[in-house]
Parts: structure tokens; C-alpha cells; sequence
């Protein structure tokens, strides 16, 4: 989704794309809203709202950037752009060279961070399956 607001296409004539759900990375989005005003909210407004967030926002948001993905493949194609899809070796490669950035982030945690980075993988695992 970055590519045009980037001018990426522009910008460069080389693009990569990752294979498997996440790639290289796993983005977070959080849509909050104060919980007492949540709750002064009219029951008919919070069924609204929550009608229209959590899952059913996520998988909407997911379908966007899957049509928005799709279209700035072909933007790229279009110039005469080149795509390479790195391999499943490519990406265990890379996956080995970066480990030590994991470690430390771990480390930097203390006895949480073995804890919290394996509850985001077991999430991360579970919204992949339930795709």
C-alpha cells in the first residue's frame, strides 16, 4: 500500500516479495477508545460499533490491502519494474542472519521476553490458520 503514496515505482525499477503469511514481518494494528466512553455510549451505538471492529474490521482492513496489493503488483509490472519472490531458502537464510536482533530483543525483556515473544508467535500462528 506504499509503493504509490512512496512513489516506489518511481523510485526503483527492483521490488521483492516474501512468501508465506507474514513474510518478514508482522504488523500490529490498534483501533482503542476509552472505556468509560465506550460505555456511556447508547447501547444501540455500541452495537454498531462493535459490529463493525475486532475480527470483522480486521478481515475487511485484510481484504483492502490484498486489492490494494494486487493493484501495485500490476502498477510495478506496468513500468517494466522487475519482482523477485525470495525462496523458502531465502527466507531461512535471512531468518538466521537476523536471529540475533530476535535474541537481543528477547534478552531486552528479561524473563518476560522468552514469554512474550512466544504468546505473539502462538497469535500470529492462530490468526494465520484461522485466515
Amino acid at each position: 500500500e506504499v509503493v504509490p503514496a512512496l512513489k516506489f515505482q518511481e523510485l526503483t525499477g527492483h521490488h521483492i516479495e516474501t512468501p508465506g503469511p507474514r513474510g518478514l514481518y508482522a504488523a500490529i494494528f490498534v483501533l482503542a477508545m476509552n472505556e468509560a466512553k465506550y460505555a456511556a455510549m447508547p447501547d444501540d451505538l455500541r452495537a454498531i460499533l462493535d459490529a463493525n471492529s475486532g475480527l470483522a474490521m480486521a478481515k475487511a482492513a485484510g481484504a483492502l490491502w490484498d486489492v490494494e496489493g494486487a493493484a501495485n503488483r500490476a502498477m510495478v509490472l506496468e513500468r517494466g519494474n522487475s519482482i523477485v519472490e525470495f525462496s523458502a531458502a531465502d527466507m531461512s537464510a535471512i531468518r538466521t542472519a537476523t536471529r540475533p536482533v530476535v535474541d537481543e530483543w528477547i534478552s531486552d525483556r528479561g524473563e518476560e521476553g522468552p514469554r512474550l515473544y512466544e504468546a505473539a508467535n502462538r497469535f500470529l500462528a492462530e490468526f494465520d490458520a484461522g485466515q
